[in-house]
C-alpha cells in the first residue's frame, strides 16, 4: 500500500472516531461493518499488547483487514483495535479466548459478549456486556 493510501485510511478512520463512540470498519473493502461478530486480534510491539492506529492498521492489513475503534467516554481517547469477522458466536468466542481478549461485538444485536474462562479484560467496546457460558 502507498504511503499517500495509507495516509488517506488514517485520515478516514481518524474521521471516524471523531464522529463515533465504536465503529468497526474494513480497511481493504473500504465498508463500514454492520452486521456479524468481530472478535479483536491481540497485537503486540515488542511482546507488548498496544492499542495505537498505525501498528493495529498494519497489523490489520496483514490479516483480516478489520479495524475497531472504541471512544473512552472519559478520556477521548481512541482505543483501536485489529479483528476478525465471524458469522457465529462459537468460533468468534474461541478465537478471541486463544488471543486473549476478553469480549467479542456481536454487530447484529449491538452487544458485547463476555469471553467464558477469561478474567475480566478491558472491555473492547465499551458497552455493557453479556456473559455467554
Amino acid at each position: 500500500m502507498s504511503g499517500r493510501t495509507t495516509t488517506l485510511l488514517i485520515d478516514r478512520l481518524r474521521g471516524l472516531a471523531a464522529r463515533k463512540v465504536h465503529f468497526c470498519y474494513d480497511v481493504v473493502g473500504h465498508a463500514h461493518v454492520y452486521d456479524g461478530i468481530v472478535a479483536t486480534y491481540r497485537v503486540e510491539v515488542d511482546g507488548v499488547e498496544v492499542h495505537e492506529l498505525l501498528p493495529v492498521l498494519e497489523h490489520a492489513l496483514r490479516h483480516d483487514g478489520m479495524v475497531s475503534g472504541v471512544k473512552d467516554p472519559t478520556t477521548g481517547r481512541i482505543r483501536w483495535s485489529s479483528g476478525r469477522h465471524f458469522t457465529d458466536l462459537g468460533n468468534a468466542l474461541r478465537f478471541a479466548k486463544d488471543q486473549r481478549s476478553g469480549t467479542v461485538f456481536n454487530w447484529n444485536r449491538g452487544t458485547e459478549v463476555r469471553v467464558p474462562g477469561l478474567e475480566q479484560a478491558p472491555s473492547t467496546t465499551g458497552a455493557a456486556a453479556d456473559l455467554i457460558g
